[in-house]
């Protein structure tokens, strides 16, 4: 298995589950995007499943997770722009699946990725799973937005809170990929802590240039409220990949801490996702336009 960048400390406090045989029934993995919640949830899956508990590679289990593993289900959202979404029949496919008995080993293992996009109806019937667990089965929630969920599904979970990984870690890590030290550098601030975003930066010299143009803007607007600042997100209208990259910043500026965020901030960013958390351009058009 490729060594996971940063958030060691969660790491091991998951082995450490996994050997001791003292698992949760479900767990909520929060933190913001492209930090490595859904890398890491795949490999706590793998170890929950190896019949030696560390990711061996060589038992039958792991050799099954190089494929198809039959114990193992991997949900993500369905669909496209404001429809894309986690539906009742994704979730129903779901439980049918934890309802069977392990076909490799002890334990079943769901990871829905993205699950604030769980669907009303699909959360509903996903809460019935949650209220009557079974000891064979482990659940792995994954989302950069847990204030989406249902109280109702937090409380049922194990939260597992994730941090951006420190730039010292990053620029490592970076340089440990046979890129320049200046460019590593670059990289590391760019992405701000999200190793995801810095590998996609990497091999996309586009995107690196709008996440450039984005930030640029964003810093300017960031802690302004007034029409005529918000106004200027206008000039992405021709470009929805940005738009989109625009609205996740902010929402990344509210998972940062969102307790202490300046009141207006705060205000602004409720406001955005009460108008449509899901868009796929930056919600903020639809307050200044």
């Amino acid at each position: 298995m490729s060594e996971i960048v940063g958030n060691k400390d969660v790491q091991e406090r998951l082995w450490y589950t996994v050997e001791g045989n003292r698992l949760a029934h479900a767990y909520l993995f929060s933190g913001p995007e492209e930090i490595g919640k859904k890398t890491i949830a795949h490999a706590f899956a793998q170890r929950i499943l190896c019949e030696t508990s560390n990711a061996c590679g060589l038992c039958s289990s792991c050799v099954q997770w190089r494929g198809v593993h039959p114990d193992f289900l991997f949900i993500v959202p369905e669909g496209e722009g404001l429809r894309r979404n986690i539906g009742v029949e994704q979730v129903r496919a779901a439980r049918h699946f934890l309802q069977l008995s392990p076909q490799a080993g002890e334990r079943k293992v769901l990871v829905i990725d993205e699950a604030d996009r769980l669907t009303g109806e699909a959360t509903n019937a996903f809460l019935k799973t949650l209220e009557e667990p079974s000891p064979r089965m482990v659940i792995v929630l994954v989302t950069a937005m847990p204030w989406m969920l249902l109280a109702t599904v937090r409380s049922r979970c194990l939260t597992v809170r994730f941090s951006l990984v420190p730039e010292t870690d990053m620029v490592k890590w970076l340089a440990s990929l046979k890129i320049s030290s200046g460019e590593a550098q670059a990289l590391s601030k760019l992405s701000g802590g999200r190793p995801g975003r810095a590998k996609r930066l990497l091999k996309d010299p586009v995107a690196r240039k709008d996440v450039i143009a984005i930030l640029r803007l964003f810093t300017e607007v960031i802690g302004e409220s007034s029409f005529e600042k918000l106004k200027a997100f206008s000039v992405f209208t021709k470009n929805r990949t940005l738009l989109a990259q625009s609205r996740i910043l902010w929402l990344e500026e509210a998972h940062r801490d969102i307790t202490e965020l300046p009141p207006h901030t705060f205000g602004l960013i409720s406001r955005l996702l009460a108008v449509d958390p899901y868009a796929p351009f930056d919600p903020i058009l639809s307050l200044v336009s």
